[in-house]
């Protein structure tokens, strides 16, 4: 089967091959999706995680971009833009340079064309690629701009830092994100997709649907007591599972998104996060360290 790859910040997969459509998930750039079917400008894909759905192929490009010879980093910055310039020269710094107007959302991959050290910073430049009739189909090729982010300091924070503390680092940057029906970025997540995206941002694979979550977890229900940083909340209605959350290191607070990113909690006595309606849904907290376990052993 064709591969193709995504070739926008954020776009959206439909449930048939219609813009009227529900919209189901999102990809994001430089993902590599399988193409199933076609039907017109449309093409049915399969993601990593084996979703499938319906996407208008001006998202797609059957370039690879030399995806394979370029290292990447995660965005983790959802609010803030890219640097540009018009030479092969980073800014002199983030302070006194304004960010372009290309905003790319938390969990994009970003590939890197190159690293410089500048006195204060450490930059990278980055591949930006959109679907130009040019060969390269490279911004920086057809405009003479160069995109750059500079490298935090945070990146060995994370590289040092255990699964569950660089999980809180992320969702406290992410507080106030809309909700969004399908949505897997900070440009808006719905509950299953805020989990999704934040886990695999630092490692970890999870699949896409709440209901499947928690078929992975349901075999490691533990008490408030036991819960630790990370591991997930469940809720149903009507004995299916219709919502998610991450508990937090507070007893029986989790984040979760409903309307936004924000933090709940089931203890009544909690008067700025307690959530009757959720409460009367509450299933059980599961651990995640037999993910963790299991996952990072296979990354060694």
């Amino acid at each position: 089967m064709d591969a193709a790859y995504i070739i926008v910040p954020v776009a959206d997969v439909y449930k048939n091959h219609t813009f009227s459509s529900e919209v189901v998930t999102q990809a994001l750039m430089y993902e590599k999706v399988t193409i199933l079917d076609t039907h017109d400008n449309w093409s049915r894909i399969e993601q990593w995680d084996g979703y499938q759905g319906w996407i208008n192929n001006f998202y797609l490009s059957d370039e690879d971009f030399n995806c394979n010879s370029y290292e990447f980093t995660i965005n983790r910055y959802p609010r803030e833009g890219i640097y540009s310039t018009e030479t092969n020269n980073p800014p002199s710094s983030s302070l006194g340079n304004k960010p372009s107007d290309l905003l790319l959302p938390y969990g994009v991959k970003f590939l890197i064309k190159e690293k410089i050290k500048t006195e204060l910073d450490t930059w990278f430049r980055i591949l930006i690629t959109h679907d130009f009739p040019y060969e390269s189909g490279d911004l920086e090729d057809v405009f003479d701009i160069y995109f750059w982010i500079k490298d935090p300091s945070e990146n060995l924070w994370y590289i040092n830092n255990p699964f569950r503390d660089c999980l809180e680092q992320d969702l406290e940057r992410l507080m106030n994100i809309p909700y969004r029906w399908g949505g897997k970025t900070s440009f808006g997540f719905d509950c299953s997709g805020l989990i999704q995206t934040v886990f695999k941002a630092n490692g970890i694979s999870m699949p896409r649907d709440s209901k499947d979550q928690y078929e992975v977890v349901k075999k490691n229900k533990i008490n408030f007591e036991n819960a630790k940083f990370g591991d997930l909340i469940f809720f149903q209605e009507n004995e299916k599972i219709c919502h998610v959350g991450i508990m937090t290191e507070t007893c029986e607070r989790f984040y979760h998104c409903s309307g936004r990113v924000k933090i709940g909690s089931l203890d009544s006595d909690d008067i700025y996060f307690y959530d009757e309606k959720l409460s009367s849904k509450f299933t059980g907290i599961f651990s995640i360290s037999e993910i963790i376990k299991e996952q990072f052993n296979e990354q060694k």
